[in-house]
C-alpha cells in the first residue's frame, strides 16, 4: 500500500480549504492549503481496483481526474453522492456514460440524509 499526502481533484495544483470545520471543503478563502493532483497522474503506473470517495462534494472533480484509470482499469467504485443533489443523479451518469459496463447500485447508509453511496463495477 502506498499513501500520498495530497488530495485528488481534475487538476494539479494548491487548493486552500477551512480548516476549522468538520466537513471541509476547498474553499478560496481557506486558512490552510494543500497539494492536489489527478489520480490518472498519481496512479499512472499502479494497478488500482478499488476507488472510495467520500470528500465533502469533490468527488465529481476527482472523477474526472480519474477518468483514464476509470475506463481503462475498470475498478470498483465507491463514490459518496449526498454532498448535492446535482451529485445524486450526474456521479452514476457521468460513471455509466465512462464505461457503459459498469452496473451501478445506489445505498443509503443512515437514519438521515447523509450517508448515500453509489456503487459501480464491472462483472468479471
Amino acid at each position: 500500500m502506498n499513501l500520498y499526502q495530497m488530495g485528488v481533484s481534475d487538476c494539479k495544483g494548491t487548493f486552500y480549504y477551512d480548516s476549522n470545520s468538520t466537513a471541509t471543503k476547498f474553499s478560496e478563502d481557506g486558512d490552510e492549503c494543500c497539494e492536489v493532483d489527478t489520480l490518472d497522474h498519481i496512479l499512472h503506473d499502479k494497478k488500482v481496483t478499488f476507488i472510495k470517495m467520500d470528500i465533502e462534494g469533490s468527488e465529481m472533480r476527482a472523477l474526472r481526474g480519474a477518468e483514464a484509470l476509470i475506463k481503462s482499469q475498470k475498478p470498483t467504485l465507491a463514490i459518496c453522492i449526498y454532498h448535492s443533489s446535482e451529485d445524486f443523479l450526474n456521479i452514476p451518469v457521468y460513471i455509466k456514460n465512462l464505461n457503459p459496463e459498469y452496473k451501478i447500485m445506489i445505498r443509503h447508509h443512515s437514519d438521515f440524509e447523509a450517508e448515500t453511496v453509489c456503487y459501480a463495477y464491472v462483472e468479471k
